[in-house]
This record gives structure tokens, sequence and C-alpha cells, in this order.
């Protein structure tokens, strides 16, 4: 990636309570346009690209520990930690990973077999 399509690093957003909007349910967040453009911007350039797509094979190959081709839960926290590690070593703007209960409660939501 050339040093011209990196953004500059944002500065931290200031994040305020939601005001309630009239029928009382909170203002969905939105994120500040800095944020927007990196996401946007790791999206087309890192997470769909060759390099990315190999490195997400090798990750996948060492946390999936007893070779079974599947990763369990903790398995795949440890590739979800190992990729924000390369990607954070590669960013302007550090990126973080989220918690090991977040990645649980996404398994349960999308795993629906549970293999």
């Amino acid at each position: 990636m050339s040093a011209s399509v990196v953004p500059p690093p944002p500065t931290a957003p200031t994040v305020t309570p939601a005001a309630p909007t009239s029928a009382g349910q909170p203002k969905k967040f939105e994120l500040p346009e800095p944020i927007k453009k990196l996401l946007k911007l790791i999206n087309e350039k890192i997470v769909h690209s060759r390099s990315f797509e190999k490195l997400a094979k090798k990750i996948f190959a060492e946390a999936d520990i007893d070779g079974s081709g599947e990763l369990d839960e903790a398995e795949l926290y440890a590739c979800v930690l190992l990729i924000y590690d390369h990607l954070n070593a590669r960013l302007p703007t550090h990126v973080p990973a989220p918690t090991r209960a977040r990645v649980t409660a996404l398994m349960k939501k999308y795993d629906a077999n549970r293999d």
C-alpha cells in the first residue's frame, strides 16, 4: 500500500450519550468521517486483497489447533486476535479487537448448526 493512499490518522472522536428522539429511542451513533474513510480503505484495499486472503488462510491454519478444518470458540477468538494484530501493525491508527464475549455472541448468532 502506498503512503499516498493512507489518510492521516483520525483524531479520537468524542462520544457522548445519544439524546433520545421524540419517540424515546436513542439516535443512531454516526461514526466521524475520518473513521468512515479509514474503514472504507480497510475494506477496499486490505480485506478484499489476495494478500489478506493468504494471511487469513495462514492464520486459520495456525488457529485450528486440532486440525479439524473448523474453528471452535477459543480457536476463532485466537484467529480474530491474530488478524487484528496483523492489521494494527500496518495501519496508521490502532483498531481495537472485539472482546471475547462479542466474538462468542457473534459465533452463537451466525453458527446456526453449532459445528
